[in-house]
């Protein structure tokens, strides 16, 4: 059993993202069509750096063949970005909970679908990135369940770790960093230790469509299991679980 929510969340982002082949037309049509079916909630389009790069080389080059075009910014802080082979439903700071963020991946999926130009989804992932801070611990890594030594000697304040691990055809990516400082917009959001937690179906998603709010709670199920998992329980604590689930 976990929290339903936390009265202090570390989150700072929460990020859906699903990739798929379509056809060459895609890069150009894509952004239009989404912002027809989507615009009563992102109002705002915005072309990003990589809209400028010639289709050709985005697809030759493994960097940005996933990378986004496009932005569609809403008034809540979320946004949709899109590209010729993926899209991402994103919110920052004020995310609105399961329910609610799963509305809206659910609508992103419907308006994805009704282009009519995806032929095939590669995968789908739920990415969640956590800044905790760090109180007066004297070594970040205490507020997890991992224990880490080189030499002999556990590590201490200055660390940067990524791992994966394969379960349930789920691959789960953990990156973990100490004395992270996170910014937007000139600001400083986050400070403490920086955990993110993306976690990505690529079985069967063939039937993706069909089954698409089914796959987006076993995702989701797995992302919430393995950050919980990993905090001890007086993290857990300090940031106000509510609840059960």
């Amino acid at each position: 059993m976990f929290p339903e929510k936390l009265g202090r969340p570390p989150l700072i982002e929460a990020l859906f993202e699903v990739r798929f082949d379509a056809g060459e037309s895609a890069g150009e049509l894509l952004p239009g069509l989404l912002y027809s079916s989507l615009k009563s909630s992102y109002d705002q389009v915005e072309s990003l750096p990589v809209s400028n790069v010639p289709m050709e080389i985005r697809n030759k080059e493994p960097r940005l063949r996933y990378a986004t075009s496009h932005k569609l910014s809403g008034k809540d802080g979320s946004a949709v970005q899109v590209g010729h082979r993926v899209a991402q439903y994103v919110t920052a700071y004020n995310y609105p909970g399961w329910i609610r963020f799963k509305e809206q991946v659910m609508r992103l999926a419907e308006a994805l679908k009704a282009t009519g130009l995806i032929t095939v989804v590669e995968r789908c992932a739920l990415k969640y990135t956590n800044v905790i801070p760090v109180g007066t611990y004297s070594s970040q890594l205490d507020l997890l369940q991992a224990r880490i030594e080189v030499l002999g000697k556990p590590i201490e304040n200055v660390f940067s770790l990524r791992c994966e691990r394969l379960a349930n055809d789920i691959r789960t990516i953990l990156n973990i960093k100490s004395n992270a400082v996170v910014e937007r917009d000139g600001k400083v959001v986050g400070e403490g230790l920086y955990l993110d937690v993306d976690t990505i179906m690529t079985l069967d998603m063939d039937s993706f469509w069909k089954e698409a709010g089914d796959r987006l709670e076993t995702v989701h199920g797995a992302a919430k299991s393995t950050f919980f998992s990993l905090l001890t329980n007086e993290t857990l604590a300090s940031m106000k679980p509510e609840g059960q689930s």
